[in-house]
């Protein structure tokens, strides 16, 4: 019977209801803007998620980031739930529109939240542009990971990029990250 009501919970789900709930969680757990452009499908293995194709990352109203893969995964605890708890996000195939203006959004991004979460990008491109939105450079980012613990811990940042195909690693603890250093 439980593995029947496993497999037969997306069902029940209401899409529209859904998709504003996740909307609304990730801006408030991640503070982050993101719009569901496509429909939300589910998945149940290797662990509960929901994806979409296309999702767009909004930051001071502007489209910051194109995901041609997003998933949410949710919290097997409380699966049963209609209001499923987030547990990690990750967006591949991305399309990152950065100035000097939005460059902010990672400082954001490090400094959002004091709860356990986890922001995984891959297999991204930056495209860096000046104030005419002429593309100055273009970056590859293999990995930008988001990390905090818990509350205690230092909140953590990888990234694997290529800058001019010249290729760089960063691992850096950002609780004591200052303004200073941007």
């Amino acid at each position: 019977l439980s593995i029947v009501s496993y497999f037969l919970i997306p069902t029940f789900y209401d899409k529209d209801r859904i998709r504003s709930y996740l909307e609304e969680n990730i801006f408030n757990k991640y503070n982050l803007n993101v719009k569901f452009e496509d429909e939300l499908g589910y998945g149940l293995f290797p662990k509960p998620h929901f994806y979409s194709k296309k999702t767009k990352i909004l930051y001071n109203e502007k489209d910051i980031l194109y995901s041609n893969n997003s998933k949410i995964y949710i919290s097997i605890k409380n699966y049963f739930s209609s209001d499923p708890k987030i547990n990690k996000l990750i967006f591949k195939n991305n399309e990152f529109n950065i100035d000097l203006d939005s460059f902010n959004f990672f400082k954001m991004l490090f400094n959002s939240n004091d709860k356990k979460h986890k922001i995984f990008f891959s297999d991204s491109k930056m495209f860096f542009k000046d104030k005419s939105n002429e593309v100055i450079f273009i970056s590859k980012i293999e990995k930008l990971n988001f990390i905090k613990e818990n509350e205690a811990s230092d909140q953590l940042a990888k990234i694997i990029f290529k800058i001019f195909n010249l290729p760089f690693s960063v691992f850096k603890s950002l609780i004591s990250y200052s303004a200073s250093n941007c």
